[in-house]
């Protein structure tokens, strides 16, 4: 492993941590996580605790998540501090660059420049391990003065906002209400017909991500599920231009072999669906 090695979970070190906690965790391989890790861990916390490195917004949220894992596979009362410490001070950091500027919404539907639903998600995530609550609870206030302000345009933008929220919904009423509110004025055939362009089938922007947060919220907030047809995602993936594109133009798959915005999460998805439908 290299000094230079990157250490976001997009596209470093992190990533691969966290594919590697879930092959342990799902049984897929065997091995002591802590250990396949203490690499990793041991360059994150120089990079974060001597603030080695200027993280954004989205690579810290990333982070965090990161952390949080690892934190739930700690016995050691004594690492589970040093982990709660980089938590500490990446959302230290997340609150002095906090803005309302950045709740607003892209144009299109993106994960990877919608930032709001995946901070609300690891908020609530740092929540239940009950430490630093005020901090966390103040930042909340702070973000719902914005993001109850208005609805996002896109629809698709208003479901993803929806996913990251509910986790919260309990904090207040308010959370609540801007819950319903969201859900209220959702329309899967608007996404469906309107939003989502032919090429776009990935992960990261399109029928891929939509069934994602469907099946995950529909899961874990069955009352805020909504009636969609999984096998209609399926035709819409399967049928895309993109395939087509990605024959035509050499170069197309370079540009789009990540998994999230890329061949390989289009395929998974097409997976889960054909084996939910079985």
């Amino acid at each position: 492993m290299s000094v230079h090695d990157n250490l976001t979970v997009m596209d470093g070190l992190c990533g691969i941590g966290l594919g590697l906690e879930h092959l342990v965790t799902d049984q897929f391989i065997e091995g002591d996580l802590n250990e396949l890790l203490k690499e990793i861990d041991d360059r994150l916390f120089k990079t974060v605790a001597f603030e080695e490195h200027s993280y954004t917004l989205a690579e810290m949220v990333h982070l965090i998540h990161y952390l949080v894992k690892r934190i739930k596979r700690q016995s050691d009362d004594e690492n589970v501090f040093i982990y709660q410490e980089l938590c500490i001070r990446l959302v230290n950091r997340i609150q002095h660059q906090w803005s309302p500027i950045l709740c607003k919404e892209p144009f299109a539907f993106s994960l990877y420049d919608y930032h709001v639903p995946a901070l609300l998600f690891v908020m609530d995530e740092l929540i239940e391990l009950d430490f630093y609550q005020s901090r966390l609870f103040h930042i909340l206030e702070e973000m719902s003065h914005t993001l109850f302000a208005h609805l996002p345009h896109s629809h698709l933008n208003r479901l993803y906002l929806l996913w990251g929220e509910l986790p919260l919904k309990d904090f207040s009423k308010d959370w609540e209400q801007h819950c319903d509110l969201l859900y209220e004025n959702i329309r899967i055939s608007t996404i469906m017909q309107k939003e989502i362009k032919g090429r776009n089938i990935y992960l990261s922007n399109g029928y891929s991500g939509l069934y994602w947060l469907l099946k995950n919220i529909e899961m874990r907030f069955p009352d805020y599920a909504f009636e969609y047809e999984p096998a209609q995602l399926y035709t819409c993936i399967d049928n895309s231009e993109a395939w087509k594109t990605l024959m035509e133009i050499p170069y197309y798959y370079e540009i789009h072999a990540g998994l999230l915005n890329g061949f390989p999460g289009a395929v998974l998805t097409m997976l889960d669906i054909k084996s939910a439908c079985k």
